[in-house]
């Protein structure tokens, strides 16, 4: 009866919309991969349902592989890399591969859609200066100012950083401790006197409560956020972003800066190599050691840890 309506142009009887399919796909994903990963997932849906507008709310044989390919074009030109328009058009090929799995829909439209050529990329990121930090420090506010602190002085990367808790933080003892979201590696880590004099400002949480709780929510990438919020908490500090690549006068490819929020990252590692930190207590403060030599180190010498952070100047 279905195929039969369908070759009719008529909706199937038991027929699951585009964005029912994505809602429950998501859903099933609770639980069962990480918190980053969601996170990604989510977003990745979210942009793909905009993209479809109407048609989101149609059946799912509705979707061709034109739109696939449009939607994997419309990244591109965006401005996206082709290395994150790729991961997300194979994202996308998971999701209804599970849809024709499971029977709701007879072939996948992402099925044949050709990759972008990922060219090399040779792109110089720079690291702030003392005095950079120490400007973006002056200009920030809130839990901008918090998080720039602690970002400078433990080289956390983003996402990291502003969903750290209280149960995260030894407020007594001193002491940060988590696991990272890209590598999953285990961190203890000093806290730097001046992210606990701005701690000691904050009202203090329990458990779960963000320490950053009006960032904490945010995405990290899009138009609303935490890298395009910090980048123009620099416009406005008057920090130059400089272009380590411009896209083309087409508007292909994506113009990337020489200073972003993970050039805090860059601060702090550079800021320990330039007090002569041994490099594998410096790795074991940034995280770039593998999960089993930097828990081997933090383990053993926090005293040698907390010393080389109290290396970190906010001035210049």
């Amino acid at each position: 009866m279905n195929d039969i309506l369908v070759s009719a142009g008529q909706e199937r009887l038991d027929a699951v919309t585009n964005s029912a399919w994505c809602k429950m796909w998501q859903a099933s994903k609770n639980g069962a991969v990480k918190e980053r990963s969601r996170w990604k997932y989510d977003q990745v849906c979210r942009d793909w349902l905009t993209y479809l507008g109407r048609k989101a709310d149609k059946p799912l044989e509705i979707i061709t592989k034109g739109d696939a390919v449009g939607f994997r074009d419309r990244l591109a030109i965006e401005g996206l890399a082709a290395r994150t328009v790729n991961q997300t058009v194979k994202l996308l090929r998971g999701i209804y591969q599970d849809s024709v799995e499971q029977g709701h829909l007879g072939r996948n439209p992402f099925i044949g859609v050709n990759p972008l050529r990922e060219d090399k990329e040779d792109v110089k990121r720079q690291p702030f200066t003392a005095g950079e930090v120490k400007t973006l420090i002056d200009a920030a506010e809130g839990d901008w100012k918090g998080l720039i602190v602690l970002a400078a002085t433990t080289g956390l990367r983003l996402m990291d950083a502003s969903r750290l808790q209280w149960r995260n933080v030894d407020c007594d003892g001193g002491i940060i401790r988590l696991k990272t979201a890209k590598t999953g590696a285990a961190l203890m880590l000093p806290v730097h006197p001046a992210f606990a004099e701005w701690l000691t400002e904050q009202p203090r949480g329990i458990a779960a409560a963000p320490i950053f709780p009006t960032l904490a929510h945010k995405a990290g990438t899009g138009k609303s956020g935490l890298s395009m919020s910090f980048k123009r908490l620099m416009e406005r500090a008057k920090v130059a972003a400089g272009v380590a690549r411009q896209a083309d006068k087409e508007g292909r490819g994506r113009t990337v800066s020489k200073k972003s929020f993970h050039s805090l990252r860059h601060f702090a590692a550079t800021q320990l190599a330039c007090a002569n930190v041994h490099p594998e207590i410096a790795r074991a403060i940034t995280g770039h050691a593998d999960a089993d030599t930097h828990a081997g180190y933090i383990t053993a010498d926090i005293a040698a840890l907390r010393m080389a952070v109290g290396n970190i100047r906010l001035s210049a």
